[in-house]
Formats: structure tokens, sequence, C-alpha cells
């Protein structure tokens, strides 16, 4: 038994396995951290305790001082988590729900539109219910596409209520309020000269293309499905394709890849490039709103561009837990209240994690065209979704692995020929509509392919599926991935595998 702890005190441990855990701790304890309040002064003391432990530790015995780091991680989680709950009941606003109050304010961050409703923050600097609101800000949801930019002064009346859904979910909200008065502000910040040139480039693809070609374009370059008809919003959904106009992590990587192809062909040097890429990818992030789904997704890309600059392989592992980590850390509340976060991160898991023992059980399959591949990462993706589908929707699509093997290797091509179009368009219109039309050509060939799975009546099947189902299913997954992939077996999930 002693030789047993010997050798545990003294095996080598990965610094990669011991981040990725550390990441994978601080998530667990933000989770808790959400129900759980931490006192400020006693976590103080026992974070600063385990810092000392593992300095003290890291390089003479390795095993306990990765324990001390991933148990420092567990605790910072659930402070961070812990404090940013305590503060959010702090707000004001609460104070006023149930009740109707006169508001003014400005408009932070771009609007995002949500189906048939557009939500926008305001940035209060006015009101006749009390002081105490200003310099708050509160969520406004209004029907329609109301026009709106970054910087507008906006005057409303409005019952506050509490929200019922998303990250926001138990925060006081102004739903459909009885009047909205917009006055456009003058000023010209970056984010509403950002949110300018979003209109205009939006204008631009709406007369480049057919209306049905447009939303899906515009989706694809600028997420959101506002651009979409009801008909076509629904097609996605059935078919398991709404993740293309989501502006996710594979979006974001198209573009990072088509910034690199440009800078080399520009003869930059390559040590510039992760410079000269984060600063347009955080151009495009503001843009487009910097809304939590697309900042996830940029920082993700520009760690694998940070990465290959430094020469190395990404480990997308650990690009993926760093990414979860830090949103998370901004906001706390989105582990489990935002849908789009979590599907997002499992469809990454499942591609990373999942399509590797698929691609080497059917190696012997001829990759045509990349159809095997696209397919392959498409039911990657879907194993590892489903189970979440089925509990926030109740709804599993039977068809989404054939139709995004059949339409996902055009949207790289969708994306490069509708920018090159759409931009084009700015300049001279005819001209920008010629180089477009490879990218209409393919948006057509995928709405085809989407329209005709949309309307099959076994497309997708409901089902009721609660809490515990999930979690079983997901804990059945990890032991199934770890008894059939060997590197899995040979990993630190077990401390045998590493002592003893």
């Amino acid at each position: 038994m002693w030789r047993w702890w010997e050798s545990a005190l003294t095996a080598g441990v990965s610094p990669s396995w011991t981040f990725f855990y550390a990441c994978l701790a601080f998530l667990i304890g933000s989770t808790i951290g959400l129900f759980v309040y931490l006192p400020l002064y006693g976590m103080y003391a026992v974070l600063w305790v385990l810092a000392i432990c593992f300095i003290f530790t890291i390089y003479r015995l390795p095993f306990p001082a990765a324990i001390f780091a991933i148990t420092f991680a567990l605790l910072l989680g659930g402070f961070r988590a812990s404090q940013s709950e305590a503060f959010r009941k702090s707000d004001p606003f609460f104070a006023y729900v149930g009740r109707t109050v006169s508001l003014t304010g400005s408009v932070p961050r771009v609007p995002e539109v949500q189906g048939s409703t557009t939500r926008f923050t305001v940035m209060v600097e006015d009101s006749n219910a009390s002081e105490s609101l200003v310099g708050h800000s509160i969520s406004v949801v209004v029907k329609g596409n109301l026009a709106l930019v970054v910087g507008d002064n906006v005057e409303l009346r409005c019952r506050i209520s509490i929200n019922t859904f998303g990250v926001s979910t138990g925060d006081p909200e102004c739903a459909f309020p009885t009047s909205v008065t917009i006055n456009s502000s003058s000023s010209l910040s970056l984010a509403g000269g950002l949110e300018r040139v979003r209109s205009r480039f939006v204008s631009a693809i709406r007369s480049t293309f057919s209306p049905d070609a447009g939303g899906l374009v515009s989706g694809l370059l600028i997420g959101g499905t506002g651009a979409l008809s009801t008909v076509w919003k629904q097609a996605l959904i059935t078919t398991g394709t709404i993740h293309l106009v989501a502006l996710s992590g594979f979006n974001i990587s198209i573009i990072a890849a088509f910034l690199t192809l440009l800078l080399q062909l520009l003869y930059l040097p390559r040590r510039w490039h992760l410079f000269v890429i984060g600063i347009m990818l955080s151009l495009f992030v503001v843009m487009v709103g910097a809304h939590a789904s697309i900042i996830r997704a940029a920082i993700m890309g520009m760690l694998v561009v940070f990465a290959r600059s430094l020469g190395r392989r990404s480990s997308p592992g650990n690009a993926l837990a760093l990414s979860a980590v830090v949103m998370v850390a901004i906001t706390p509340r989105l582990i489990l209240y935002d849908v789009g976060f979590q599907l997002s991160f499992l469809a990454t898991i499942g591609i990373i994690y999942l399509y590797p023992p698929l691609d080497r059980l059917l190696r012997k399959v001829p990759d045509f065209l990349k159809l095997k591949e696209a397919l392959l990462m498409s039911l990657a993706a879907e194993f590892a979704v489903f189970p979440l589908l089925l509990y926030w929707f109740g709804t599993l699509s039977i068809i989404s692995p054939l139709v995004n093997m059949l339409v996902v290797p055009f949207i790289p091509f969708i994306m490069l020929f509708g920018f090159v179009g759409s931009m084009t368009s700015l300049v001279s219109l005819p001209l920008g509509r010629v180089l477009g039309l490879p990218a209409e050509a393919g948006v057509r060939f995928v709405l085809f392919v989407i329209g005709k799975g949309g309307i099959l009546p076994w497309g997708s099947v409901a089902f009721v599926f609660p809490l515990p189902a999930l979690i079983v299913s997901y804990l059945c997954f990890v032991g199934l991935f770890i008894y059939l992939v060997p590197s899995a077996r040979r990993s630190t999930f077990f401390l045998s595998s590493r002592v003893g």
C-alpha cells in the first residue's frame, strides 16, 4: 500500500493533462457555484493555501501539484460563479418586477434578431421610478425587426417581468413595451461605426442574391436567421442544419482560413499573422454583435491561430477547454442556461473525440469528394448533441447526418464567393452579381437538399427526455468511449494507468 502511495506522489504528470482537467474542474465548480454561495474571505484564504501548496510541490511532487492545481481551479470556478450570482441578485430592477416604469437610455450592444422578435440592451440614463436604476442595464424584447444601431437613444414604457429562457433566466427584463421611441445618435463610436458597416454589407447581400439565397448567405457570413423566411427556418431545424447560420466555430474557422490565405498571398511574415488576424476577428466580433456564441467561436479560432503561429500543432481539446473557461468566467450562467453554448461545445467535442475512431473504423471505405469525411463529422457531432437536443427540444432529426453530408462541403465555397460578390456590389452591383453567381448556384443546391429533407414526414421524431435520462446518456457515452478507444484507456482517466 505504501509503495502505491509513494509511486503516486512521485509519478510524472503531463502539463497538458493537468491543464485540461483544471479547466474541467473550473467548469464543474462554476456549475456548483450557481447554487451554493461561497463566502468571500474564506475562499480567499483557501485559494491562497492551495496556491502555496502548488508552488512548493510542482518540482518535487508533480502529481500532488496537479491535484492542488485542479482543486484550486474547482474552487476558483465556484467562487467566481457564486459572486456573480450574488451581484446579479442585487440588481435594483428586481424591486420593480410587476410594475410599469418609463426608461430612457442608450443601446450599448448590437441588437439580436430572434425569430419574429428583436432583443437589445438599454443602459438606463433616466427613469421615472427611481434614481437607483440609472447606470444599470436591462434587456428589452420587442416584436418585429427594430431598426436600431449601437449608440441610439431609446425612450420606452414597459412592465418589468422575469425572463424565463436562456442565459438571462431569472433576470428582470422589459418584454414588449407599450411604447418605444428611437432617437438616432449623431455621435459615432467604434461599435456604432462597425454596425453601420454591417448594415451596408447586409444591404449589399440582399441586392446581390435572390431573397432566399441572400438570407442563407447573410446567416453564413454574419450569423442569425433574421433574413430567412419562417418556412426555411423550420426546414433548417427539421434537417438539423440550423447550426450553419449560428456563426459557430465552424464559420469562424473558415473566415480565419481565408484570412491566413490572404496574408500568405501578400507575403506577410508569419509572425504577423496572429496580430493581424486577431485585430480583424475582434473587429468582426464587434461588428456582428459580440454575442456569447460569436465570442466563444472567435476565442476558439484565435487559440488555434496562436498555436500555429508558434509552429506547434494545436491541441483542440485544450483549446476548447480554455475557450469554455474564458466564456464561463465572463458569464457563469452560460454553462446551465445557454443552449447554444452547450450544443456548440458538445458538437465540437464529438468532432474532436468521436470522429477519429469512426474514421479508423471505416478507413477502408473510399472518401469520394470528401463525402465520407463530411458524413462522419456530422455523425460524430450528432452523437454528441442528440441527448441534449431531446432534452431541450424534444425532437430528434433522423435525416440530419445525410443532409449535413450533402451540404457542409459547399459551405466554404458559398462563403467565399458570397463575400466576394457582396463586397464587389458595394462598388458595382452588376459585377458583384456576376462574381456571386457561384455562391448563388451553391445556395440553390443547399436549399434544394434542405427543402426536400424538411418536408419528409419521418424526418424528425418527438421524444420526452427528462434530466436523469440526459445525465445517464452522457455517462454511458463516456464509458463507451473509454472502452472502445485504446488511447482513452491509457489516459489519466484512471490513476492506475499513471501510478503503481
